[in-house]
């Protein structure tokens, strides 16, 4: 029963070592995940509202947070601490519950992003001139997506802006130098900007729900492997006091028993 219980728990200490070896490549992965996405949010941060950022920035607190909790779920587990061991199951539950939430909020935000992105475009393209943050996110979107305006280039019709005279239709205005496909403008980009940016944007958030959902199941492993390791050490603990009780009770008995021989050998 015994070398049971030693061998048992032995194989829960391993898979313990192992799960957590894993959650150290999953934590790395995870802040590299964050902060490829918030490097692509901040592309397109005149467009975005701040509260867009906080997923992708739980993300990254969970990633170092899960490599730092690795190291009790290791340490516990060698030195046979159930205190550590227990405080080490309590942070993956933490953690377990905030990558839920990271991956709940992203998904949410997903479904009703285009709407809130076309109100900060078309609140952006009154400022296109006079601030430099919209003039240089316009620029950007503009020319690395191959796009003008949110829908279509004629939404600058209502904007004056320092830029480039156009006409279509018998309608004359000016749009961004960063709408031409060309250095004349002989040629613009017809497409807008909007579709694109909320597809990339969507698809982020997609990426960081989907990673927090999968992280989260993971994690259940070690919240189980932690808690029947701490079930384990109570055992033995447990087993051990019982043996060190019984051998003080086993010398305890003797010395009484020597300490009558020799009464009576005196007697």
């Amino acid at each position: 029963m015994a070398d049971n219980l030693d061998f048992g728990m032995k194989c829960i200490k391993y898979m313990l070592c192992a799960s957590n070896f894993m959650f150290v490549i999953i934590g790395i992965l995870m802040i590299v995940i964050g902060s490829s996405v918030t490097q692509v949010y901040s592309e397109f941060e005149v467009f975005l509202e701040s509260h867009h950022f906080s997923p992708a920035t739980l993300i990254i607190s969970v990633g170092i947070t899960m490599c730092i909790v690795s190291l009790f779920g290791c340490i516990g587990a060698w030195k046979r601490s159930t205190f550590l061991v227990n405080f080490y199951t309590l942070l993956l539950c933490i953690l377990f519950i905030m990558e839920i939430s990271a991956a709940i909020v992203a998904y949410v935000k997903r479904n009703s992003i285009e709407e809130s992105i076309e109100i900060e475009m078309r609140n952006s393209m009154r400022d296109y001139n006079k601030s430099e943050a919209a003039t240089e996110g316009w620029d950007f979107v503009q020319d690395r997506l191959a796009c003008c305006g949110v829908h279509k280039m004629e939404d600058w019709a209502s904007h004056e802006i320092n830029g480039t005279l156009i006409t279509i239709e018998n309608r004359t205005f000016t749009i961004p130098k960063s709408c031409c496909v060309t250095s004349y403008c002989l040629y613009v980009f017809s497409t807008g900007c909007l579709d694109k940016v909320a597809y990339i944007i969507s698809e982020s958030a997609f990426m960081i729900g989907t990673g927090g959902f999968c992280v989260a199941l993971v994690q259940l492993l070690g919240i189980v492997f932690g808690n029947m390791l701490a079930r384990n050490i109570r055992r033995i603990k447990t087993r051990e006091e019982m043996n060190r009780q019984n051998q003080r009770h086993i010398i305890y008995n003797l010395e009484n028993e020597n300490y009558g021989l020799k009464n009576s050998s005196k007697a």
